[in-house]
């Protein structure tokens, strides 16, 4: 224990050397930024202050992982005097937080989420310095692609060498994987539907293999639904045989995937325990009686602690369930923060949503228009999921969820009517340099 503390003594101090002698290195903030997606599918070095973790409820300690280290890298790396995207959405729902803690029972708990806050605003900050520049957007699409490979390998090495029968790779459960995934796909099939780039095919087809070998329910038929819509929105913007033909070829792959597995899957859903779905009744019961008792919430981060002291026994809760967590994001959220904690959430969703579909209509006489339908999709994909799954607050999936919708927002943004590769951005800046684009 004590060589990992000061193994992030070591780390966080090294931040500082790097800060100084990187500024100026384009090519070193080039690797950051392939770093820092790349190691949302890792699973995450990290290392917990004050913390309990017997307690079950979404945050354990005041944590830090190696994305924040990036991150924070990076923060020093980069331009200063760009704000922060989404500020007033995040101060709500943060202020809302706050004041759950303020009057919780527990506070220490609500802390630990607090915490997770303050780390998520300084990620959506660097991310959207990173994403000033046309370059480094595609530094982290290609980071994103890059790590989903790399979860493919190891989900393959789980099923076929470790004989799992559900892998949940290098995420807390398959269900977790699902959802992350999920978010991600939609963005590299468009991606790669508009452009023709082979990173984003190659991700996307890795990214099908895990989903189909994580056996989760849910995530498979919610996948399925994304990756068809988003098939279908990138005829919006463009039709070629070249696309058709293509999709068909990559279609036929991912038959070949799941009729390997289909006998798995088969049996995964006709065998399902009843007893899982009996339980998420149970937890939305618990919340339901939590807002009852008290209409602003139990407080950040303390359903897991009332549902075990008192409101499992009340709804029927099997004795292992009874400290768990509402398998529902939207009445975990009501549980703790009330009905205006809800809205300040819903708000956030919504206008993450938003922006992405504008982004998505603005360019849709570029390939940056399809990155940000692809955003879209992957997060209604997550929206859904939300509804039988509490995962959106997992750290690693709210690295995801700012991720996807800095990127939507820059997207949005973006003037070039570049096809959104590196071989015309390199094009367009050679044209700039002869005076061409003035």
């Amino acid at each position: 224990m004590l060589l990992k503390y000061l193994l992030f003594a070591i780390a966080y101090f090294s931040i500082f050397v790097l800060g100084f002698f990187g500024r100026g290195r384009r090519g070193f903030v080039q690797f950051l930024a392939w770093l820092l997606t790349c190691l949302l599918w890792v699973e995450l070095p990290s290392i917990q202050f004050f913390a309990d973790l017997a307690y079950r409820g979404t945050d354990q300690g005041f944590e830090i992982t190696a994305i924040d280290l990036v991150a924070w890298l990076l923060f020093f790396l980069l331009p200063k005097g760009v704000p922060g995207p989404y500020r007033k959405v995040q101060v709500a729902y943060f202020a809302m937080a706050f004041l759950a803690v303020f009057f919780s029972e527990m506070p220490l708990y609500g802390a630990f989420t607090l915490w997770k806050l303050l780390r998520l605003y300084v990620f959506v900050v660097v991310v959207w310095r990173l994403c000033q520049e046309e370059q480094l957007i595609l530094c982290l699409l290609n980071g994103l692609a890059l790590g989903m490979l790399l979860e493919a390998g190891l989900c393959l090495k789980l099923r076929y060498v470790d004989h799992m029968h559900q892998v949940a790779g290098t995420f807390p459960h398959q269900n977790s994987l699902g959802m992350a995934l999920n978010l991600a796909l939609p963005i590299l099939l468009l991606r790669y539907l508009s452009t023709g780039h082979l990173l984003s095919v190659a991700g996307l087809l890795a990214g099908c293999l895990a989903l189909v070998l994580t056996l989760s329910r849910g995530s498979i038929f919610v996948g399925i639904l994304g990756l068809i819509l988003a098939f279908l929105t990138s005829f919006l913007y463009s039709f070629s045989v070249r696309k058709v033909f293509l999709s068909v070829m990559g279609a036929t792959v991912l038959l070949l995937l799941g009729a390997k597995s289909a006998d798995s899957i088969r049996l995964r859903f006709q065998h399902a325990p009843e007893a899982s779905g009996r339980a998420r009744d149970l937890f939305e019961d618990a919340a339901s009686l939590m807002v009852e008792d008290h209409p602003g919430g139990v407080g950040l981060n303390l359903y897991s602690y009332y549902n075990h002291q008192l409101y499992g026994q009340r709804v029927g809760l099997p004795a292992g369930d009874m400290g768990g967590v509402a398998h529902n994001i939207y009445w975990l959220t009501i549980a703790e923060l009330g009905w205006l904690g809800l809205a300040c959430l819903l708000l956030q969703y919504f206008f993450v949503m938003l922006v992405a579909l504008w982004g998505a209509w603005r360019g849709r006489w570029t390939a940056w228009g399809p990155i940000s339908a692809g955003c879209a999709i992957g997060l209604g994909t997550m929206y859904i999921q939300g509804f039988f799954e509490w995962v959106a607050r997992q750290t690693v999936q709210s690295y995801f969820f700012w991720l996807v919708a800095v990127v939507a927002l820059a997207a949005s943004r973006v003037d070039s009517v570049s096809p959104c590769t590196e071989e015309s951005l390199a094009v367009k800046r050679e044209v700039r340099q002869r005076g061409l684009l003035g």
